[in-house]
């Protein structure tokens, strides 16, 4: 199987999400690559009677879960996009980006000048000088990965549950007081060590929306969607919500809308009509 997208669910919550991703996805990618799902047996039922394959794997249930799709997915070429996501604009031209960028692993990012005694972002500068790191960082958040199956991509990967993961706490990787792991520190020190690189964010693909953000502007009719972004106005193809933001009444008048769609054009009268409930009953909730 050549190319492809994963994404991830456990819980009710997450498989909501991922229902809601998958639906944009049809509706606006333009694409017709596969689009599979990792969960475990309590999410299997449910996403199986939509999504086009089902990867049911045992999940600690946290961020560290986004390494499992470098070992599960069942394409040459995978695009991972995280579950509180939405698809906005055309992704055909998402994998011709990461395929000309050479990288067999690789994500979307700015780059940190990375200088002897300073933190760098998303971990300690000693961590990297522990690993003999010298390049400077890339910077990122996980809502989109690449993966192109290779001897490069595969020793990359084995470092990463091998070394990286087991020697989080470690190396000092450590983003905050507590002992969470996250999955970006772990993916940056390995393409450090390898070599892999990043597509710039300027490639417009994905952007992560601030906390609680609530200026999404998106016009399905026109395929227009854009929204403030830092100092600047972005109008990307992936929307990364993240869970505050998918907690918001604009996420929830969008999901409605995209399930008002996506259910009217595949299924028949009694679901449109419970659909149609269940939007006027998230528009009441929001005003």
């Amino acid at each position: 199987m050549a190319k492809g997208f994963i994404t991830l669910a456990a819980g009710d919550a997450y498989c909501r999400l991922a229902e809601h991703l998958y639906m944009s996805y049809k509706l606006f990618s333009g694409c017709e690559y596969p689009f599979y799902v990792i969960t475990d047996k309590e999410g299997e039922e449910r996403l199986f009677k939509l999504f086009d394959g089902v990867i049911v794997t045992e999940l600690q249930r946290n961020t560290v879960d986004k390494l499992l799709f470098l070992k599960e997915t069942p394409f040459d070429e995978t695009i991972f996009i995280d579950a509180d996501s939405s698809v906005v604009n055309d992704l055909n031209d998402v994998f011709d980006a990461f395929e000309q960028n050479g990288s067999d692993i690789s994500a979307i990012s700015r780059i940190v000048p990375l200088k002897d005694g300073e933190d760098g972002i998303q971990f300690p500068a000693s961590a990297a000088r522990e690993l003999g790191l010298t390049r400077d960082f890339p910077t990122f958040n996980g809502g989109v990965y690449y993966y192109r199956k290779s001897e490069a991509a595969r020793e990359c990967i084995d470092f990463m549950f091998r070394d990286a993961l087991p020697n989080y706490h470690h190396y000092g990787l450590l983003t905050d007081k507590t002992l969470v792991k996250y999955d970006e520190p772990i993916y940056i020190i390995a393409m450090l060590k390898y070599g892999m690189t990043t597509l710039p964010v300027e490639s417009n693909t994905m952007f992560l929306l601030a906390e609680k953000q609530s200026k999404v502007k998106w016009d399905m009719d026109k395929r227009v969607c854009f929204f403030p972004w830092e100092d600047i106005t972005v109008s990307p193809s992936i929307i990364h919500w993240k869970f505050g933001g998918t907690e918001t009444f604009q996420y929830e008048k969008y999901d409605a809308e995209i399930k008002g769609r996506y259910f009217n054009g595949t299924v028949c009268g009694s679901r449109r009509k419970l659909c149609s409930a269940l939007q006027n009953i998230i528009y009441i909730q929001g005003c």
